[in-house]
């Protein structure tokens, strides 16, 4: 279907996320589509930070994890943005 251009209609559940814009500016002035990526606990997307208390070993995991997935950004907490945990952007 989607190769021929036919439009479908999809009935799904939607769940509202914290999420960042991740389309390059320039892109969004001439796209019509843009790229959401969902912000996730960085807890709850790596389960060896539940070990980590010193700030020695979330260096360690965070790193490790960045070179492992290339796809994967590490948010730290910002009171500006509301973020008062680690948090983590993974997309595929």
């Amino acid at each position: 279907m989607a190769a021929a251009g036919k439009e479908i209609t999809a009935v799904l559940p939607v769940r509202p996320v914290t999420a960042i814009v991740i389309t390059q500016d320039c892109d969004t002035i001439r796209s019509r589509d843009i790229s959401l990526c969902e912000i996730q606990s960085f807890r709850d997307v790596e389960g060896k930070a539940e070990q980590a208390k010193r700030p020695s070993s979330w260096m360690s995991i965070i790193t490790q994890h960045a070179r492992i997935n290339q796809k994967w950004f590490y948010l730290p907490p910002d009171p500006r943005m509301e973020f008062s945990d680690k948090l983590v952007l993974c997309h595929s």
